[in-house]
């Protein structure tokens, strides 16, 4: 079974993990345009995340203070390793990103 992977919605090609921006827009390497990963895709992995560098600890006994040191101690690599297997198992849904637009009607740029 091959793993999913992330798709460009106007050209198709299909998207490295190393060319997706979870945070912020990003053009496609093909086609230029540009794109986002869906912000319910970022909200589900980032509190994940913090479930699971809660429940880690939680699960080897500690409570108190040890258990809210041990969660923010492991955060950031929990989040890593979470990223890295939910987009396998997952991939993010991309859609087009539409620039925003100032009051007189320029368009902001994208990077």
């Amino acid at each position: 079974m091959g793993t999913r992977r992330p798709k460009c919605p106007g050209c198709g090609s299909v998207l490295g993990n190393h060319e997706l921006r979870l945070t912020e827009p990003f053009r496609c390497p093909v086609c230029g345009d540009p794109l986002y990963v869906s912000r319910s895709y970022v909200w589900v992995s980032y509190w994940l995340s913090i479930l699971l560098s809660v429940l880690l600890p939680l699960a080897l006994g500690l409570r108190g203070l040890a258990l809210i040191l041990a969660a923010i101690l492991l955060w950031v690599p929990v989040t890593i390793i979470e990223i890295i297997v939910v987009r396998r198992i997952i991939p993010p849904k991309i859609g087009r990103h539409q620039p925003d637009v100032t009051l007189d009607g320029r368009q902001k740029p994208l990077l």
